[in-house]
């Protein structure tokens, strides 16, 4: 069976390990098998369970590539092997799996895309703590700072998220049973199987898949509201600590608004006085704010708030995102970057987002 000319990325996700998405997985590419496609293992993680070997029963695995790595024996994907093999469809687990130094790929997710590039429809999992945007989330709700994440435009990328869901306290009666959490390489961090936790990551799942399903529902019957298609967005980044925090947030307000988004740093005479430290930070943030899913822009000015209003003028964007920010006017008074946009255009809708 033949695929387009594109693959498609299929995403089984969850609120955390354990909930099923990998069997879920599986269990779909046994059935597309039986459908006619040619399907293949790339990489399953079993658990070392015999259920799982004999629910992989009459799959063709690709052999995994075996890479010692500081004295610990790893296996990583082969992505050249799928390539030579190029089946219609291949199971791939663990979206956010970081790779060995070495490989051409840091990111399992960029091996992935390569593999849709060529054409091979991937079947992958990924749970919700891994996902770029809602990182800071976690880390505000657990206390876990989350390192191995998959920026949202992959997210983008897939034809279909499906939701695997399990109630917190039927996870934990499973895990109970069979996982007993550990925090080792690869295995669940005992800080998020907390019945609190696992409530709080359930809610976002949910909301991201919710999401997803009233894009594809306005995308089948073309209701979106005009405005939305002019309602873009931009978004200043500075060096501030706390810009990261303000452009995932940001993220997810394109995202509920479904548009796009522009981040922009306006390097001003001031620039030249920030400490490397500053300067380094800027250039994540840019970088993070590209993770995210937006186009990038850095230009040289004498005024940030005069340079957004051209910059957004330009882009036809109709909102403009900056933190908060106060700065000395004449005779004492505060102004922020925020009434320097609006005393510059009437147009321009200003939203501020606290750090």
């Amino acid at each position: 069976m033949t695929e387009s000319q594109s693959g498609q990325l299929h995403i089984f996700f969850g609120a955390a390990p354990g909930v099923g998405k990998t069997w879920a997985m599986v269990d779909a590419g046994q059935q597309r098998k039986a459908e006619g496609s040619d399907v293949v293992s790339g990489f399953v993680d079993t658990h070392d369970r015999p259920e799982f070997s004999a629910l992989l029963n009459g799959l063709e695995i690709i052999p995994t590539q075996n890479i010692e790595y500081q004295g610990i024996p790893l296996q990583e994907l082969d992505v050249n092997t799928i390539l030579a093999r190029h089946p219609d469809i291949v199971l791939i687990d663990d979206l956010a799996h970081s790779n060995v130094p070495g490989l051409p790929h840091s990111k399992r997710y960029q091996d992935v895309i390569q593999l849709l590039q060529s054409g091979i429809t991937v079947y992958t999992t990924l749970s919700v703590h891994h996902v770029a945007s809602v990182a800071d989330v976690v880390a505000h709700v657990t206390g876990i700072q989350v390192r191995e994440q998959v920026p949202d435009f992959v997210l983008e990328m897939a034809t279909s998220i499906r939701l695997i869901d399990l109630a917190p306290e039927e996870l934990l009666n499973r895990l109970s049973k069979r996982l007993h959490a550990r925090d080792t390489h690869g295995s669940p961090r005992p800080d998020l199987f907390k019945p609190e936790h696992l409530v709080t990551l359930r809610e976002i799942a949910l909301r991201i898949a919710a999401s997803r399903v009233g894009e594809d529902i306005e995308a089948q019957q073309e209701l979106i509201e005009p405005w939305l298609n002019s309602s873009r967005i931009v978004v200043g980044v500075s060096a501030s600590p706390t810009n990261e925090r303000l452009l995932r947030a940001a993220s997810r307000l394109v995202r509920e608004m479904r548009t796009t988004w522009l981040a922009v740093h306006i390097q001003t005479p001031a620039d030249s006085r920030l400490d490397q430290e500053s300067q380094v930070r800027i250039q994540h943030h840019l970088q993070l704010a590209k993770e995210l899913g937006a186009e990038t822009l850095t230009i040289a000015g004498q005024e940030t708030a005069r340079q957004l209003v051209e910059i957004a003028e330009q882009y036809k964007a109709t909102r403009i995102v900056v933190g908060r920010s106060k700065k000395r006017g004449p005779f004492g008074r505060t102004r922020s970057l925020a009434d320097e946009i609006m005393e510059l255009s009437e147009t321009i809708d200003v939203i501020i987002l606290s750090g």
